[in-house]
């Protein structure tokens, strides 16, 4: 199915959609506002690095939803990722609009988080740490089309990523994942540059205990694959230990080995971290300490 194809499909679900909407009469709109604040300071043991305070990962945006008929209602999202250290930058995290049914699932257009980042990638469990193994297309889709829907404990996804870049008239790399009971699969394809993603994620807990991790690979012209796995314990309500190690089969790479501590105040939102990485082909270390205020 070429780009077009989907477009039109994309075009009628919401047209049949919006016939079932009561036009009298505006629909309440829920509006919320969220973001999180994070700022840490980061050494390194690396030769002619100075220690320095960053603010990275701290973002600021609003989602908003409006039932318009029984069972069907319209949402969107937009954020900005905020970097008050790097020349104020503010930059853009997601943008999309779309169309929701409590059984058929949604359907947005703009620019969403990766179906792999949802599925496959749960050994992502530090602040400012580890994350180092992990095979996956990126983090940001944008100019995108994505579908998901929840069925009582399974969870399915489906991106597609279509640009006007006159390269090709087919879809320019699309994305499928599953999800059930903690434990996601996802591939994904690349067909400009002729590059597919294959990955498996779980992640659990046991009572105080954390365990998570991925297996992923790099379809290409050299085959990479990459494993994660994370333990954490919860020592009580408020403090939290975790041990992480990433690491590739590609040549001279021999894994980061991440060591954290998390303390929780209260109900505040606010988060106090230290993580500390160990890179082994380097046998250098970096370290942050900082807070994470999420609202």
């Amino acid at each position: 199915m070429n780009k077009f194809s989907i477009i039109a499909a994309s075009m009628l679900a919401i047209a049949s959609t919006s016939a079932f909407a009561d036009e009298t009469k505006a629909p309440p709109v829920t509006v919320k506002v969220f973001g999180e604040v994070r700022a840490f300071v980061e050494a390194t043991s690396q030769d002619d690095v100075d220690a320095s305070v960053q603010s990275t990962n701290s973002n600021l945006g609003v989602v908003a939803n409006a039932e318009v008929a029984e069972n069907i209602s319209v949402f969107g999202e937009l954020s900005g990722d905020v970097d008050v250290n790097s020349a104020n930058a503010l930059t853009t995290r997601f943008g999309y609009a779309g169309v929701q049914h409590d059984k058929l699932g949604a359907i947005s257009f703009g620019k969403h988080m990766s179906i792999m980042e949802i599925f496959v990638d749960k050994g992502d469990q530090f602040f400012e740490g580890g994350n180092a193994g992990v095979q996956k297309q990126d983090f940001y889709q944008s100019n995108s089309v994505r579908y998901m829907n929840k069925m009582g404990d399974i969870e399915i996804g489906a991106l597609a990523v279509m640009t006007d870049d006159a390269q090709n008239e087919e879809i320019d790399s699309f994305q499928i994942g599953a999800g059930f009971a903690g434990i996601g699969v996802a591939y994904a394809y690349n067909n400009v540059t002729d590059i597919g993603h294959y990955g498996i994620g779980a992640e659990r807990k046991f009572g105080p205990i954390l365990v998570a991790g991925s297996l992923s690979m790099t379809d290409a012209a050299t085959d990479v694959i990459g494993y994660e796995a994370v333990v954490g314990y919860d020592l009580n309500d408020s403090l939290t230990i975790k041990g992480g190690y990433g690491d590739t089969d590609a040549a001279n790479d021999d894994g980061v080995i991440t060591g954290a501590t998390e303390y929780k105040f209260g109900n505040s939102g606010a988060i106090g971290f230290a993580t500390v990485d160990y890179d082994l082909d380097s046998e250098d270390w970096t370290a942050r300490s900082g807070i994470s205020f999420t609202f």
